[in-house]
């Protein structure tokens, strides 16, 4: 999947930080919706039991600062989350 050319710009900037509402908002995509509709095509005409998605940056909620405090990278999924949920 191509992740840089057809997203929504990052939410609330370049930095791991966690109080960023922007980044929830739906309308927000990391793929683009021509990519996504793509790529939702093929998965429901597949016959295959399993399908196998390769792509460069992590699917799933990573917290990224040490301690207590909880940090999300804005340039991955994270920055995303209803497009990635």
């Amino acid at each position: 999947l191509d992740t840089r050319q057809y997203r929504s710009d990052q939410a609330c900037g370049d930095e791991y930080r966690s109080d960023c509402a922007e980044r929830f908002f739906p309308w927000r995509t990391l793929t683009g919706p021509e990519q996504e509709r793509w790529l939702l095509d093929g998965l429901q005409r597949s016959g295959a039991r399993w399908d196998i998605l390769g792509q460069q940056v992590f699917f799933a909620a990573t917290d990224l600062v040490a301690g207590p405090a909880y940090g999300v990278n804005p340039d991955a999924w994270d920055g995303y989350v209803a497009n990635r949920d």
